[in-house]
């Protein structure tokens, strides 16, 4: 169907006038000077249709296509992946943003690009041409899609309500509530899709903003515990991108003051006579132990006659102990008060009293009388007597002394 003489560098190009239809086979054979033909090559099926179709759009993964939906065409991302679908091993030539890039389809038809240089903010297109292996081209245009890589302002008007007990209305910076599921709201610029809340800076949730007013509102799913809270807010657009964070609100939540912890035990470790002091009973110790219990992780205070004396946190157990510092001598009133972790103060105990007493009692006078025989009244020093069982009494002792009678010196 057409024939060309073979250069000297042993190369040829035959134009075939007209186009060999599609599908039609053809071989191809040379003959040399003395006409003789060589064996015809292997059969060659023409194909001038070009490719039927390609697509491309933007890659439907969080990290291409960014924001709440991986699939709205709206990213932060200057620099995203082109994914697309063409003829198997075609060439392809996307071209976005102002620069073409070019590479080959898989078996399966499938391609990628990643763009490596920032798109601009707004609208892209994308254009593809596609060549298949016999030189056959088409043009396509891929699925445009929006780059917005401008942080929105940040949320404005944004109030913290108690909207429980005898004292409703805003929380300001500083201000305690009994509130445990306060309201955090405000309002968002035009084109916010939610708002995030966070304390101390770690994410608690989220409130989507009603595109009809722009307003937004947060409650906390659960109760919140007492403590202190810093509570600050951002707004997130359609593609991810993140606004300043507000400043910090801080404020407490508490709950009841704890009841007032126990007094269940003075210690004495001094002298001879150790163990426990009952109420009202004596003792030569100065730094005795006091034990009771209370709420666990309080801080326990223990004061004698008012004046603080040591302090300690309750145990996981509900138990605490405290050895005191130096106490007076006399009569010592021991009483505690707790302190929760909201810094809450419980009332005072009731009073345990104890005497602290560290000086000997004073020598007693005394008298020794006979009162059996003959001879019967007092027994003076050097005497002799006939009873076996002379009476021994006196007086300048304290109540409550122990008296101890020993023979000899």
């Amino acid at each position: 169907i057409a024939s060309n003489t073979v250069k000297p560098d042993g190369t040829y190009s035959v134009l075939v006038q007209p186009a060999i239809p599609t599908g039609t086979t053809y071989q191809v054979f040379a003959r040399d000077a003395l006409n003789n033909p060589s064996e015809q090559s292997v059969p060659i099926t023409g194909d001038t249709t070009p490719p039927a179709s390609a697509s491309a759009r933007l890659n439907s993964v969080a990290v291409d296509d960014t924001g709440a939906s991986a699939s709205d065409g709206v990213t932060s991302n200057k620099k995203p992946t082109i994914v697309g679908q063409t003829e198997a091993g075609a060439k392809v030539e996307l071209t976005v943003g102002g620069k073409t890039y070019t590479t080959t389809a898989a078996e399966n038809g499938s391609f990628s690009v990643t763009v490596d240089q920032d798109l601009p903010d707004g609208e892209q297109t994308i254009s593809i041409k596609v060549t298949d292996s016999h030189g056959n081209s088409s043009t396509f245009d891929g699925t445009g899609f929006n780059v917005d890589a401008t942080k929105p302002v940040a949320p404005t008007e944004v109030q913290i309500e108690d909207n429980v007990g005898s004292k409703v209305g805003p929380i300001n910076n500083g201000d305690s509530t009994d509130d445990s599921v306060p309201v955090i709201k405000g309002k968002a610029a035009m084109g916010v899709e939610y708002v995030n809340v966070y304390n101390k800076g770690e994410l608690i949730g989220t409130a989507t903003v009603n595109k009809n007013n722009q307003e937004w509102s947060y409650e906390p799913s659960e109760s919140l515990v007492s403590g202190e809270y810093q509570w600050q807010v951002s707004a997130v657009d359609l593609a991810g991108n993140e606004s300043d964070k507000t400043p910090v609100v801080s404020f407490s939540v508490v709950s009841d003051a704890p009841d007032a912890p126990a007094i269940s035990d003075v210690f004495d470790n001094v002298g001879a006579v150790t163990g426990s002091v009952a109420k009202d009973a004596s003792t030569d110790d100065r730094q005795l132990d006091v034990r009771g219990s209370g709420l666990a992780d309080s801080t326990v205070r223990v004061y004698a006659n008012g004046v603080e004396v040591g302090s300690a946190t309750v145990g996981k157990d509900g138990r605490w102990s405290v050895t005191t510092s130096q106490l007076p001598v006399g009569v010592v009133n021991f009483t505690a008060v707790q302190t929760d972790t909201t810094n809450q103060v419980s009332p005072e105990t009731g009073a345990y009293r104890v005497v602290v007493d560290i000086q000997g009692p004073t020598k007693p006078s005394y008298s020794v009388t006979d009162d059996v025989g003959p001879s019967k009244g007092a027994i003076t020093a050097g005497d002799l007597t006939d009873d076996a069982t002379p009476t021994f009494a006196g007086t300048g002792a304290t109540p409550g002394d122990t008296m101890t009678l020993r023979e000899g010196d």
